[in-house]
Formats: structure tokens, sequence, C-alpha cells
């Protein structure tokens, strides 16, 4: 499950509103679009090409893993990112 701050995660995946569960590759526009990913797992290190090199993970529990998407930031992203998450 793909987000956007401010969005609904369940209604933005990118390209249609939802996916296999088997398809966990994630594209080069989707790492670019979307600012964190839900995994459903209980792997410390779910087995998702490229997670680790992405993300950090935020927060876990009840069986998923949250992972804010690391990217290099524009001058109004960093404005947003700090009104969000003062750490970020």
């Amino acid at each position: 499950m793909f987000a956007r701050a401010g969005q609904q995660a369940l209604r933005h995946v990118f390209g249609g509103e939802h996916r296999s569960i088997y398809n966990r590759t994630i594209t080069t526009d989707e790492w670019n679009f979307y600012d964190y990913v839900l995994v459903q797992t209980d792997r410390e290190h779910p087995p998702i090409e490229g997670l680790a090199e992405h993300t950090k993970e935020v927060a876990d529990g009840g069986g998923f893993r949250l992972y804010r998407i690391e990217r290099p930031l524009s001058e109004e992203d960093v404005g947003a990112r700090t009104i969000l998450d003062p750490e970020g």
C-alpha cells in the first residue's frame, strides 16, 4: 500500500486502486511519487527489492511495517516535510 502525505492510502495506488499481493516490484516512478509504503508482514526485512535502499522504517505493529520513502528533496518539499515531521 502506498500513500502521499494527506491522502487516503487505500484509494491512491499508482496506476489503479489496488495490486496483487504477489506484485512486490516497486517502480522508479512509484519511489519518486509516494511518500510512504505500508507492508503487511511479520518479517523484520520484507523481501521487497529496493526497500532498504529507498526507505526508513517509521513504525511497526499488528503485522504491518510503515516505511517513509527517503529521496533528495526540493526546497519546497523540505518546508512541507518540516511542518509534518520536524525530525524527518
